[in-house]
């Protein structure tokens, strides 16, 4: 360190110049850099999503989500999967390292899928699924009325969500915060009540 202190003291005009170069270089450099508001960032993970209509998660998990995620183990640079079988949907999450060539693996998990189909009921379709930065909503829309929550919600999917999906450059609109209906069942028995005793005609006197 000594040495480097005097050697610097020593030739002060040449230290100088090295560090007007230095900067001058930065600033050029730092100009010509990309820079974007929100980088696209691709995440190291895929889905696989199957949907089977009307069938219990028990079937989704012992006739789908178990075949596809025992063949999809062998894709390269897999991490980790888990899946989640729900009614009538299947979802495969996979995790793959950092840096690992996304396009590579989506080719080998569409090459998985195809050889696993012999083992799947006939009407499923597995879909692979890559997410990133790119798919997030940039846009949103509030929309308020006089109607009520339920019938606006439906007109805006009828009506409006078309309208912007032919839009140039939109991947996807939908409509969420609408009411829907849902009917909840709830299995129980109905309290049991004795019944009334009978009542006598009363006397009068």
């Amino acid at each position: 360190m000594f040495r480097l202190a005097k050697l610097s003291l020593a030739n002060r005009a040449l230290i100088a110049l090295i560090t007007v170069f230095a900067s001058v270089f930065g600033v050029i450099t730092m100009s010509s850099l990309k820079q974007e508001l929100i980088p696209s960032i691709e995440f190291p993970q895929i889905t696989v999503i199957t949907s089977m209509p009307g069938a219990s998660p028990e079937v989704v998990d012992k006739q789908i989500s178990a075949p596809l995620e025992t063949a999809l183990k062998g894709v390269e640079g897999l991490e980790s999967t888990s899946s989640t079988s729900r009614n009538g949907v299947s979802q495969i999450s996979m995790s793959f390292t950092y840096g690992s060539n996304l396009d590579r693996a989506r080719n080998q998990i569409d090459r998985a899928i195809s050889n696993a189909k012999r083992s799947l009921p006939d009407d499923v379709e597995p879909q692979a699924i890559a997410g990133s930065i790119s798919d997030f909503p940039i846009v949103f829309l509030a929309v308020s009325s006089d109607k009520p929550l339920s019938e606006l919600n439906a007109d805006l999917a009828r009506l409006t969500v078309p309208q912007l999906q032919k839009l140039d450059g939109v991947r996807g609109a939908e409509v969420t915060g609408g009411a829907t209906q849902h009917i909840k069942i709830l299995p129980g028995l109905w309290p049991w009540l004795p019944p009334a005793p009978a009542s006598s005609p009363s006397a009068m006197h």
